[in-house]
């Protein structure tokens, strides 16, 4: 992934969340597809998925996962970050 690519994405991830304090990761990909006009409209999910798992790996993301067939994910900031 090109990082200027990872950077929006990223930026679109903590903006997201710094507004909505939770939001599920099936909401998370309706927004950026609607508005991460700027990248490939092919890859946009692809682009969520992996920038959402480099921040959860790095503790910047918190990811509940539920339970039961859906398996809702509810994402959220660890912590106050900058963008």
């Amino acid at each position: 992934m090109p990082r200027n690519f990872y950077d929006l994405t990223r930026a679109f991830i903590i903006d997201t969340l710094s507004a909505n304090k939770e939001v599920s990761l099936h909401d998370l990909l309706e927004i950026g597809n609607k508005g991460l006009r700027v990248l490939p409209p092919e890859d946009i999910s692809w682009f969520i998925l992996k920038v959402k798992i480099d921040l959860e790996a790095r503790k910047v993301l918190r990811v509940k996962k539920g339970i039961g067939p859906q398996r809702t994910q509810i994402i959220s900031l660890r912590k106050s970050i900058n963008s």
